[in-house]
């Protein structure tokens, strides 16, 4: 049983100036402004707890927290979906959202990403890039098969060390024709 100088949301945001949502305090039903940190904000779901700290006004408080930190961590999270953002004490910011069907979505009109050191994605399933045009500064290396659909314009030599196939047929340093004619003539297509 809750102390007496503990309520619980009963109620969501009224839409007000301040953030105000229906309590029950002390066993009656009331308006309270609930306090969050600057920046911070949340239509508190119902039986969320409360302390009041003035006639009114009232903190939420969560119990159930994050079991992955370290003391001296600071995490940014969702007490439902356990989803959360924390601060490691070791300079890393981890994102997780790997219970439900969390997805991390960026909406912004310009995106950067300056890494000092290197830069792994690891992915389960496929990865899209749906852009009009892609550029890459640096050497590419590519581990697995190409496939492409489109033209393509190369500008600078071309090495291949395998064999090379055109609609079907070797045209490799090893390939061969049909209908070769000694002397000047033409020979057939490769074969």
């Amino acid at each position: 049983m809750l102390s007496k100088l503990w309520g619980r949301i009963t109620g969501k945001d009224k839409d007000l100036k301040y953030p105000d949502q229906q309590a029950v305090f002390l066993g009656r039903v009331g308006n309270y402004t609930v306090v969050f940190p600057y920046g911070l904000y949340a239509d508190l779901p119902n039986d969320t707890l409360l302390k009041e700290i003035a006639q009114g006004v009232a903190v939420p408080v969560t119990v159930k927290r994050p079991s992955d930190t370290e003391q001296g961590e600071s995490v940014f999270f969702h007490p439902a979906t356990n989803t959360r953002v924390i601060a490691r004490n070791n300079g890393d910011l981890d994102i997780i959202t790997t219970e439900g069907n969390g997805d991390v979505n960026i909406s912004t009109v310009n995106a950067n990403v300056t890494a000092s050191g290197d830069m792994v994605a690891t992915v389960a399933g496929s990865t899209t890039f749906d852009t009009p045009e892609t550029t890459f500064t640096g050497n590419v290396t590519v581990k697995g098969n190409t496939q492409m659909q489109g033209n393509a314009e190369v500008q600078g030599n071309t090495t291949l060390g395998a064999t090379v196939t055109s609609n079907g047929k070797d045209i490799s340093d090893t390939h061969t024709h049909s209908g070769v004619t000694p002397g000047g003539g033409n020979s057939g297509p490769p074969v």
